[in-house]
């Protein structure tokens, strides 16, 4: 380990299994920990003379466009750089902001075990105040959401339920466990809660004037909408989240709400309306390396090209999806559906 850790030795397959099973750590949080590694040394960051105010200002700015790809180097060196400071008030809070948004970031780039750890580890450290523990949680949360480990977050969600109550706890922070509540709803089966959750988080949000939550949110409610059949309104709530996102520049969100509404008219038949709303969405995902949006969008192009009895595309975007499966968030149905048709899809 500590030949590893000084740059004497390469982690290979069989060191990294041995590890994990010395010290007692999943072998995949391992593997994610040295592809951060890798990420963070080829994309070297300089901070300069920037305070930590400035630093904290461009994260949000990348978050927002979702390129969190960029935004995780940046926070691990502004929590390097901190790290090399006096312990005072000051700088362990400016230290638990970076921590909190460099979780984020693992999360919306699919290192999930590497998230639910860095978010478990916050969690055990005393110097943190109760909202800074309440977004941690969340955190954790949407960690074991992504993860399918849906019996576990319900049951944080339910740990949660009472801290919620203070007067003291933002709105914000209320809408954006209705929002987590409501993922866990959807994916359990009960779409109907679920809109019903995303309603709530709404009202909360355009209260307070967050268009970025607005714009998440109504995502949600049209993704449940659609799956309840209600074709209009999930439509009306995903065009005017992709209008927003482009009025705003949320490039991910934009991203995502074009690949539900090609799934809609996918599912509508209207296969022309379905490539469009595709393509379109492929062409935001691929500039931020948003894997899991690229794999769905080329599964439904797949299909609309298998329709019309197009095999050159339909090979095409089969290697496409057999490249990005190992790549991909396992809660995707499109992802279960691609390797039940291929024999596991490698």
């Amino acid at each position: 380990l500590s030949r590893i850790e000084n740059g004497q030795a390469e982690p290979s397959f069989r060191k990294l299994f041995v590890l994990s099973r010395i010290y007692g750590v999943p072998l995949v949080s391992l593997a994610e920990r040295f592809e951060v590694d890798l990420e963070r040394e080829l994309k070297r960051v300089d901070l300069g003379d920037k305070t930590d105010r400035r630093i904290y200002r461009d994260l949000g700015r990348l978050s927002r466009s979702g390129r969190y790809a960029e935004a995780l180097p940046l926070a691990i060196a502004a929590i390097d750089r901190l790290g090399g400071r006096a312990p005072t008030p000051s700088n362990r809070r400016w230290s638990n902001k970076f921590r909190l948004v460099a979780i984020n970031c693992l999360l919306r780039l699919g290192h999930l075990e590497c998230a639910r750890a860095e978010a478990e580890e916050f969690l055990e450290d005393e110097d943190r105040d109760r909202a800074e523990a309440l977004l941690a949680l969340q955190l954790l949360i949407s960690a074991h959401y992504k993860m399918r480990r849906y019996s576990l977050a319900s049951m944080l969600l339910q740990h949660a339920q009472p801290r919620l109550q203070s007067a003291r706890i933002p709105a914000r922070m209320r809408a954006d466990f209705e929002v987590l509540h409501g993922n866990v709803l959807q994916v359990t089966g009960n779409a109907l809660q679920a809109v019903s959750r995303y309603r709530d988080a709404l009202r909360i949000y355009a209260r307070l004037s967050n268009d970025l939550e607005v714009c998440r949110t109504r995502i949600n409610l049209g993704a449940a909408q659609l799956e309840l059949g209600e074709h209009k309104s999930a439509r009306e709530a995903l065009e005017s989240a992709f209008e927003l996102s482009e009025e705003r520049g949320y490039t991910r969100l934009g991203a995502l709400a074009g690949s539900h509404l090609a799934v809609l008219h996918y599912r509508l038949g209207d296969f022309q309306e379905a490539e469009r709303w595709a393509l379109r969405s492929n062409s935001m995902a691929r500039a931020i390396r948003y894997t899991t949006v690229v794999f769905r969008n080329c599964f439904y192009l797949r299909e609309i090209a298998r329709q019309r009895g197009d095999r050159t595309s339909v090979f095409a975007h089969e290697k496409t999806l057999r490249t990005l499966s190992s790549r991909v968030e396992s809660y995707l149905p499109e992802l279960e559906a691609f390797r039940a048709a291929t024999g596991g899809g490698r």
